[in-house]
């Protein structure tokens, strides 16, 4: 009987890239380190919008970057962005804006 290789587990650097090129197919923005780390900090601060929880580390979460909003899912254990979702899975209400001055002009 064949022995099954163990499945390699995904490193930051390769989920990283992964997210990067979701949110060109699906958003057409570029999604460099700059714009990772920014939208980790907006899920640090608690500044972006939760939506639901995927697993025990994944989590999902509207962010804005360049004035965009996208849906993501964050690995809390790699502390990294692991995909942009389609924008098809944002619902309405998803977005609505939760504060800033969107809120105010409504």
């Amino acid at each position: 009987m064949r022995r099954r290789r163990k499945r390699t587990p995904k490193t930051e650097k390769v989920l990283k890239r992964h997210a990067g090129l979701r949110a060109a197919q699906r958003y057409g923005i570029y999604f460099g380190e700059e714009e990772h780390q920014e939208a980790v900090r907006q899920i640090k601060r608690q500044e972006a919008k939760f939506v639901e929880r995927q697993s025990i580390r994944v989590t999902v979460w509207i962010v804005e970057i360049e004035d965009v909003k996208m849906k993501v899912c964050y690995d809390s254990q790699r502390k990294a962005v692991i995909t942009c979702l389609p924008p098809e899975s944002m619902t309405d209400e998803d977005k609505i804006p939760t504060s800033g001055s969107e809120a105010r002009l409504s």
